[in-house]
């Protein structure tokens, strides 16, 4: 299927920097699939919180949602410690793609 996509051009050099990948419609391919493969891990940690449970309480649909966290939700939070991703942190629910780590590895080497 073909789609016209408005992609933000700083955004494509970034990525296309973090990846390598040059041609647009890779890009996107990549990103969604990244997107797909972030869904299987949340869905194979839901399946293991729920084999956890029902030995004792059962999840409700709400313990079993992960999210996945945006660079500046990171950069926030190590700056000033949220306590709300902390415990998001603790209990498995969150999630970071790998050009989020990427960002982060390369602000955090910038800023040394």
């Amino acid at each position: 299927m073909r789609t016209t996509l408005a992609l933000d051009d700083e955004l494509l050099a970034e990525a296309e920097f973090y990846t390598g990948i040059r041609e647009k419609s890779a890009l996107v391919r990549e990103a969604s699939q990244g997107i797909d493969r972030a869904r299987g891990r949340a869905s194979a940690g839901a399946s293991r919180r729920q084999r956890t449970r029902s030995r004792g309480d059962s999840a409700t649909p709400d313990e079993a949602r992960v999210i996945l966290v945006d660079t500046s939700v990171w950069v926030e939070h190590l700056r000033s410690a949220s306590a709300i991703l902390g415990a998001l942190l603790d209990d498995g629910g969150v999630l970071g793609h790998p050009f989020v780590l990427g960002e982060l590895a390369l602000r955090q080497s910038a800023a040394a």
